[in-house]
């Protein structure tokens, strides 16, 4: 082999080095970034979305949120929901099955149309192709990934006012519906015509590895802790008086048989969401928003 050849088989031996070199090295990162994407995500990502969120709603007028909860009670009917009428039919909200008294069960979607959505509510602002429209099958809610909070916005014309619970820290707007998009970023209304302070206020969210997202907070609340929510016009303070661990079918928690008054919040016990938590509360006062203490105020600006 002459000198020349030995030099161009010492580069190409070289160049090839390097070459696995890089495609180690590639392979290492793209590694450790699946490794740590649902981490980066949940605890840095996903925060920061989630307090973009609460600023967004923060400074949405209470007069507008007004408006828009009354645009929706004009789509939905605004019809009062008595559970206990006779002929009236119960629905399970977690797995969307609807029992007529002394009749056999069957199923019903309870949704709302595209269309119907974008010709009550929709500004323009969300293409029709990715507005959900309006659901309450909790069935269908399924576990939150990493990559869909790349999707995440807020949807303001299914914004209902919020809730805030001080001691663990909770503030999140409250939407209409539990479609992926209000769960993404909120708390979403588990059945239609639902009143603020009326009824059995029942509102789900998703469970996630990081404590301070979305409904993760929830599993921090304790007997006595109060929960305030705000429609835009007025504030009202529940006092939590149970936490359950459910089978994720007892869907019957959320009916308004199960009392008057009170407020249940819905989320996963696990990440596999095998079993739900519920946490209950009691009103013991609603008020003006206007009329309320500066620190109440303060949990809604």
């Amino acid at each position: 082999m002459s000198i020349l050849d030995e030099r161009k088989k010492y580069r190409q031996d070289k160049i090839m080095k390097r070459i696995i070199k890089i495609v180690i090295t590639l392979t290492f990162v793209v590694g450790v970034l699946l490794l740590f994407i649902n981490p980066i995500f949940e605890h840095i990502i996903s925060p920061m979305i989630s307090h973009h969120v609460n600023k967004e709603v923060a400074h949405i007028p209470n007069d507008k949120m007004k408006k828009n909860n009354e645009k929706l009670d004009k789509l939905l009917g605004n019809r009062p929901r008595d559970d206990t009428e006779k002929g009236d039919y119960l629905r399970n909200n977690l797995t969307n099955k609807v029992l007529k008294k002394g009749s056999a069960s069957s199923s019903s979607t309870a949704n709302y149309t595209h269309e119907q959505i974008t010709k009550a509510l929709n500004d323009g602002s969300i293409p029709l192709k990715d507005d959900q429209g309006i659901v309450y099958d909790y069935s269908n809610v399924r576990p939150i990934k990493a990559s869909d909070m790349r999707k995440a916005h807020l949807n303001k014309n299914y914004l209902r006012g919020r809730i805030v619970i001080p001691n663990v820290k909770l503030n999140l707007p409250i939407l209409e519906g539990v479609s992926d998009q209000n769960l993404w970023v909120g708390a979403g209304t588990m059945k239609p015509n639902q009143k603020m302070g009326q009824g059995n206020y029942a509102l789900a969210g998703h469970y996630v590895e990081a404590p301070n997202l979305l409904f993760s907070p929830l599993h921090r609340v304790q007997v006595g802790d109060y929960i305030f929510t705000c429609d835009g016009s007025h504030v009202y303070q529940y006092k939590t008086t149970e936490r359950k661990i459910l089978n994720k079918h007892a869907g019957q928690v959320v009916e308004n048989s199960q009392g008057n008054n009170i407020i249940t919040l819905i989320t996963c016990q696990d990440l596999q969401a095998r079993q739900r938590l519920m946490i209950r509360g009691e009103l013991v006062h609603s008020m003006k928003i206007s009329n309320a203490p500066e620190d109440i105020k303060n949990y809604f600006s």
